[in-house]
This record gives structure tokens, sequence and C-alpha cells, in this order.
């Protein structure tokens, strides 16, 4: 079943191939890395600037995270018999379509065959999902979708192995795809921060700390490298310029804060007892840190993560243009509302009266989000947007409510009942729908990193 649902994604996706005239892509940005690959190709690497479209000064390429651009040039260099332009052509099918594979391996494992058949359908069809993954599209959307879903699945698999060498294999594969992912995209930090989610649900649900070495396993797989490597996390301007704050400085405040939580109950048995509570003032003080790093570099992000946003120019691209109603019906049909149900359903599900706060809040980023225009004709777009920055911050104070509740004793697999598992899981599709839509309202260009939660809440409301 699961084979046929994946040949049926790569079959949508290469359709249109015949009218595809040869060495034309349908997305402008995949000129650039077909460019990019060519160089590599005959160069073993890329200049250290550009001096090709940015004459004469040329532009600092140590800035770039190219390795979209070097899997296609070693991939030619690997099977010479396929061209640069061929490799690039199929490669947005072929990417989600492994990562969609992988996918749903591990929701078979976690709710069953019936479950993932629903999510992979819909992920194979959702229009959605097939735009910047068909054939000819050649942008690294659908590499970065698949680096970043390897990621977050590859993670959640190891919570489920036994303490063992197979348990740390896992972790370092995790991290070494993370480190794939910070060599490929500026963005791979959002996939960083929903590991990091669930992480700190766990920092807040349980009242010891174990594995600790696990988990500096998977900080030493890519922070040290892509800070070793990459002049971007370093030194980095423009673009880069919060490279490092997204993408290295959470799961470091993380690991922080689960060290300093056991270096506290160790050396001072009175806090032994209110190890929970220690772990919500620890957490409190890092989010606390994030928040006034946000704030403090605002005003530069229209001159560095967002340069130019609001010109002319980039008002013209239609990617980057705020999605209406319509736009939703046209992608995601009703999926987009069954999957929020399901969302919503969910904190109920696994958190009961605990979740109804985080209910409640999702009720109204829903709202604010893809009723957006109608909310805006009747108050308003200042205070639509405002109703939306404050079901953001209620979310994230809702999601502390489940995280003080007593859990029942129940059967343990691993240390862990099989609720908390779910539950881990659970944790991070709602982070993934968080972010991810929140970036989507803003930027069309993103709809297509929402596809999995969307299906997630159907299958669960299903």
């Amino acid at each position: 079943m699961l084979l046929s649902i994946l040949c049926l994604a790569f079959w949508i996706r290469i359709q249109g191939r015949e009218r595809l005239p040869d060495g034309q892509f349908t997305e402008n940005d995949a000129y650039l890395y077909h460019w990019q690959a060519g160089i590599i190709a005959d160069q073993g690497h890329l200049p250290e600037r550009d001096v090709y479209r940015w004459h004469p000064l040329g532009r600092d390429n140590r800035q770039l995270l190219p390795l979209y651009a070097y899997a296609i040039a070693y991939t030619h260099k690997a099977f010479p018999w396929l061209s640069l332009y061929d490799i690039q052509l199929y490669a947005p099918a072929l990417c989600f379509t492994l990562g969609l594979g992988v996918l749903l391996l591990y929701l078979t494992r976690c709710y069953g065959v019936f479950f993932a058949t629903i999510v992979g359908v819909l992920l194979a069809t959702l229009p959605g999902s097939v735009e910047r993954s068909s054939v000819g599209f050649g942008d690294r959307d659908a590499w970065c979708w698949m680096l970043g879903t390897l990621a977050v699945t590859s993670y959640l698999w190891k919570e489920q192995i036994e303490p063992g060498w197979y348990r740390y294999l896992a972790t370092g594969l995790s991290g070494f795809i993370v480190f794939l992912g910070g060599m490929s995209w500026e963005g791979f930090g959002i996939f960083v921060l929903m590991i990091g989610a669930v992480e700190l649900y766990k920092f807040c649900t349980t009242d010891t700390e174990h594995r600790l070495k696990e988990y500096l396993l998977y900080l030493l797989m890519f922070v040290p490298w892509l800070t070793l490597i990459s002049p971007a996390y370093r030194s980095g301007y423009g673009y880069s310029t919060h490279l490092s704050a997204l993408m290295l400085a959470p799961a470091l405040v993380i690991f922080a804060l689960r060290w300093l939580r056991s270096l506290f109950l160790h050396f001072y048995e009175p806090l032994r007892p209110h190890a929970r509570k220690l772990a919500w003032g620890l957490t409190l003080f890092g989010i606390a840190a994030g928040v006034s790093y946000l704030f403090r570099q605002a005003v530069t992000f229209e001159t560095t993560a967002f340069a130019f946003r609001e010109s002319r120019l980039m008002q013209t691209m239609t990617e980057l243009a705020d999605p209406h109603f319509g736009y939703w019906i046209g992608r995601y049909g009703t999926v987009f509302m069954l999957g929020s149900l399901g969302m919503i359903h969910a904190c109920l599900r696994l958190w009961k009266w605990y979740g109804l706060p985080l209910a409640g809040a999702l009720c109204l980023f829903f709202l604010t989000t893809f009723f957006r225009w109608q909310i805006s004709a009747w108050i308003g777009a200042s205070r639509c947007d405002t109703l939306f920055f404050i079901s953001l911050g209620l979310t994230a104070l809702s999601f502390g409510v489940p995280c003080l509740r007593k859990a029942p004793n129940s059967v343990r697999i691993n240390g862990r009942s099989p609720g908390f598992i779910t539950a881990q899981l659970g944790c991070l599709m709602l982070v993934w729908f968080l972010l991810w839509v929140a970036f989507s309202r803003g930027g069309k260009r993103y709809d297509f990193f929402i596809g999995i939660p969307l299906a997630y809440g159907t299958a669960s409301l299903l």
C-alpha cells in the first residue's frame, strides 16, 4: 500500500515533462543552482567571489549555503551518463518521494497503516505539496523539505529505541542530517526549533535528567562543523546575519538549561522535589532571552533577513505575497480546515482538560491566519495582526499547562509511557504547524512546508 502511494506521488510529479523545453526550468532560482553546479563540476568548488553576476566587485560566495548545488554536481560526477540538467530536473520529485517514504514508515510504526495511508495520499495529491516538488522546478525547496523531514523523523525514531549503540547511531544520524540542512538553507533552523520543542517538552515533563550525553552527541554532529566549515555561521552578514542565532543558539541554550538543572539537582538536594518547577523557571528564562533578542534585532530584519521586502520590486514577487482565502482553498481545499481542526482536537485528545487553553489559542491562530482577509475587513488589518501575535503568545504560554500535569502511571517502554511518546510527536506537529503556517501567512512560498501537519491533523480527525 505504502509503495503504491510513493509511486503515485512520483508519477504525479513527473507529469508534463514532455512539454518542458530542453534546458529550461519552471522556476527562476533553479538557473542559479544549475550555474553553480556547472562551476562545481568543472572546478571542484565555487570561487570565493561571484564576479560574473555582481560585476565588478563581486559578491561573497562564502556567505552562501550551496550544498544543493554540490549535491547535483557530485551526483553528476558519480554518474557521468546523467547530465547536470537531468539530475536537477528530477531532483525535486525524487527528494519529495524519498522524504515521504521515510515519514510514512515512521507513522506506520506509531499509528498503523491506515493512518499513514491517509497522510500519504494527502501529501501525494495536494496541489500545495505538488507544485514545488514537480519535475522541472529545480529549486532547493524539495531538497530542504526532505532533509527537514528526515531530521525530525530520525530524532523521533531514536526516542523509541532501547538505550545502546543503535540509539546513539540514530542520534548521530539526526544530527548529521541537521548539518546537511544547515549547509543547504538559511531557514533550516526552523526544523531545529521543532526538535528543540520536543526536548523542552521532555525537559518540563520529567523529574530527572536523563541522556544528557546523548543530546551532546546530537549537538556535536552539527554545531562545531557548521561553525568551522561555513563563514556564514562565524561572521555572517546580509542574509546570514541571524543565521547562527536561528540555527545554533536554540539548541545550545537547551543543552545549557538541561545541564544547569542536572547540576542543581545533583548538588542541592532540597530542589529535587521541585525538578519540574525548576525546569519551567529555566525554560522561561531561556524564552525571555530569545524574545529579548528578537525585539532588539527587529529593526535589522528588513535590511538583513528580509532585505528590500518593502521595495516595489520585491512587492511584485508573487511568492512573497500574503496569501488570501482563495489561495488556501486552491492549494489545500478543505484540508487546511480539517487539518487545523485536527490539530486542535489532538490537543484535547492528548492532554484532556489540560489542553483546553492550548486549543483555544490555536482556534484564534487558525482564524487570524486562514480567515485573515475576512477578519481584516471587519476589524481592520492592524487589529487582525495584533490578534495573530496575541494568539502566538497565548499558544506558547498554553503549552505549559499540559507540562505541569501529573501523568498517570502506565506501562513504560524504554523508560517512557506509550502516551508520552505519542505526545512527543503531537508536540512536534503542533510546533511544525505553528511555525510554518505563521511564515506562510506572510509569504506564499512557505506554504509548501505546511502539508505534513495539515495531513497529520486530518488523519487524526478522521
